[in-house]
């Protein structure tokens, strides 16, 4: 598997908004309760005021997220 990073995009936000709603449910799943994990999605999501710096990288696994 080759990994590459770059700058995060305008354009990567679909992906990396779906990417971080899958994880936060698969990875807090075996600590939180099923609201507690809902409720975590209101303070956990995508600042993409960083992506808008130029600040937010993403590390890519042969081509994808």
């Amino acid at each position: 598997m080759n990994f590459t990073h770059r700058v995060a995009v305008a354009a990567d936000i679909p992906a990396i908004s779906a990417l971080m709603a899958r994880s936060i449910g698969a990875l807090q799943g075996d600590f939180l309760t099923p609201a507690q994990v809902e409720a975590s999605r209101a303070v956990m999501g995508l600042d993409t005021q960083l992506i808008a710096d130029g600040t937010y990288l993403l590390v890519e696994a042969d081509g994808r997220l």
